[in-house]
């Protein structure tokens, strides 16, 4: 069987989405003999990208229905699954025409149907795509709508977004998460001295990195056993947020392979405020590496909360000043660290999910 997942671009902001086109693709390989392509519809130099599976950049001719068709019919239609990630883009008008020559396509919108909340001059700005004459709505009544109708199947990435796709779309969705890589060292040990708060996303006004920034001036600007670090590309909040920043802040931009493991190994509390998410990996990341969760339900890990597993914030100043308030005046809890590196090693690692993606591929192939 050959896996052919197809992603926008391997740009920084998209790196969760491709990061969670990939994952698991060696252990789908060793254990079921699933071989994994990346497609990617933007110009690059193979060379340049790090990625660990073949993977192919179209060139401008290749974008065309005839040009895409021509470069996959080398593939096999009754071995071969399609695998959109992200909406609106090229991935689904792709995937589309593949379905139309037969090919099995799983459309998996990887959380961008989803309505979402931004901070802009100041105030709270609701997206809801699917009301008025905004252009993801047009987009998708008279486009991406009629596209989905081909997928063999519809793959969410939480439970919130499940739901939501089933109103959209009546009918069934497949409910696979985004997983984590097994933490192969086993046990980390997290220093009780200096306390590391790590925030690993990217700085959107979204993400609620402006009322984390506040709040910790506010709680935690002399507190000199504390420390934030902040990583990630930025899309327009840094410059917002570095009159905040105090001598126990940290902003480190960017980070991959070794460099984000060691702040993975290394942090506490990994910390996300967000308004609105698919299912952020780097939030299941971090607890593999035992980091104790402060997340919003934005989220979408509902299991957090229902397991005890860390600490409920909302995208709110005073809810997060409340939060780092409660974690100052306790014993860091290495129970609870344990607690979630042992949660996301039973449900969310490669073993899983692969289990996961190979039913869904293998009954998309023989129509189940």
């Amino acid at each position: 069987m050959k896996v052919i997942h197809i992603i926008f671009s391997l740009g920084k902001i998209n790196f969760g989405v491709w990061n969670a086109a990939i994952f698991a693709h060696e252990f789908m390989h060793s254990t079921y003999r699933i071989e994994s392509e990346l497609w990617i519809c933007s110009p690059g130099n193979p060379t340049d990208a790090h990625v660990p599976i073949p993977h192919f950049f179209y060139k401008k001719q290749q974008l065309n229905k005839k040009g895409f068709l021509k470069w996959l019919e080398s593939y096999p239609a009754k071995d071969t699954v399609i695998v959109s990630h992200g909406a609106w883009l090229k991935p689904a008008k792709l995937g589309f025409w593949a379905a139309q020559k037969g090919y099995k396509w799983i459309y998996t919108p990887q959380g961008m149907l989803e309505n979402y909340t931004t901070i802009e001059n100041g105030k709270k700005v609701k997206h809801i795509f699917n009301k008025g004459l905004n252009k993801k709505w047009l987009y998708y009544c008279f486009f991406e709508k009629r596209y989905i109708r081909k997928a063999s199947a519809v793959r969410a990435v939480s439970e919130t977004e499940q739901g939501n796709l089933n109103l959209l779309f009546k009918r069934k969705i497949e409910l696979i998460y985004n997983g984590t890589p097994t933490n192969q060292e086993g046990k980390i040990e997290k220093s009780k001295d200096l306390i590391k708060v790590l925030f690993l996303s990217r700085l959107h006004s979204k993400k609620g990195i402006i009322y984390l920034i506040q709040a910790w001036h506010e709680v935690m600007s002399q507190n000199n056993k504390f420390r934030l670090i902040i990583a990630g590309p930025d899309e327009g909040e840094l410059e917002k947020i570095k009159p905040y920043f105090t001598n126990n802040v940290e902003y480190v931009g960017s980070v991959y392979g070794d460099d984000k493991i060691i702040l993975l190994r290394e942090a506490n509390y990994y910390i996300l405020p967000s308004f609105s998410e698919g299912f952020p990996t780097s939030l299941v990341e971090a607890m593999g590496y035992g980091a104790i969760p402060i997340a919003s339900e934005g989220c979408n890990f509902p299991a957090i909360f229902e397991l005890n597993l860390g600490y409920k914030v909302e995208p709110e100043k005073e809810s997060i000043v409340n939060v780092l308030n409660k974690i100052t005046n306790i014993e860091y809890d290495f129970g609870l660290s344990k607690s979630n590196m042992e949660y996301i090693e039973k449900n969310l690692t490669e073993k899983r999910i692969a289990a996961d993606y190979y039913q869904l591929y293998s009954s998309v192939l023989n129509n189940k």
